[in-house]
């Protein structure tokens, strides 16, 4: 089961439900809840490898190259691809990144504003 905080925008909730997703198709262990021995609070365990391996693939599912790298192509920001794709700009900028498409994105973009200022 995966609970979505609805407080957070819907971008964050399809990442966060792709993350989710990710770490059943990847076979991971359900965190669980334990008592913290100093506070004696309720706290959910975390294993920084998975969370790590349920992002990237949950980022890949919605975001995979291809996509990025013809959207990228096509001159458009992180913004406008955010937009389109229903997820954050920050998430698009982290995907081209991770696609190794840095350069060629910051080129394209550069070549898109001279073209629309006229130089």
């Amino acid at each position: 089961m995966v609970i979505l905080n609805s407080a957070k925008p819907v971008t964050k909730q399809s990442a966060t439900l792709m993350e989710e997703l990710s770490h059943g198709l990847l076979g991971h262990v359900p965190s669980c809840l334990q008592e913290d021995p100093h506070t004696g609070l309720l706290r959910r365990d975390y294993n920084k490898d998975q969370e790590r391996e349920a992002y990237g693939l949950g980022t890949t599912i919605l975001l995979p190259k291809e996509l990025i790298e013809r959207e990228v192509n096509r001159g458009l920001g992180a913004g406008e691809i955010a937009l389109e794709r229903g997820c954050s700009a920050a998430l698009v900028d982290y995907r081209i990144e991770r696609c190794h498409l840095w350069k060629q994105y910051t080129h394209r973009q550069h070549q898109t504003q001279n073209t629309e200022s006229g130089t």
